[in-house]
């Protein structure tokens, strides 16, 4: 059976570990949405400022990742805009 000092290490492990995992997701979410925005304004030179919040506002590192696709095959940023919708 762990001692008191064993379980709490372990519960402060834990936590570290969870905390490091969380700031480790919001910055390859953040770099990917960095990215996305310069995908979209090199392709179409400006981007809407609502657009660019929606973007910056995502956490969800795959739907970043699914709108980079999106933005590296649609012809147009209005065709960009209605697929985040």
């Amino acid at each position: 059976m762990p001692t008191m000092l064993e379980r709490w290490t372990a519960d402060a492990v834990a936590k570290e570990r969870t905390m490091l995992e969380k700031r480790t997701a919001d910055a390859v979410a953040k770099g990917k949405a960095e990215l996305l925005l310069a995908i979209l304004q090199e392709k179409f030179d400006s981007i809407p400022k609502e657009t660019e919040q929606t973007i910056r506002a995502m956490t969800d590192s795959v739907a970043l990742q699914a709108w980079a696709v999106q933005a590296s095959t649609c012809q147009s940023l209005e065709e960009f805009v209605a697929a985040l919708e």
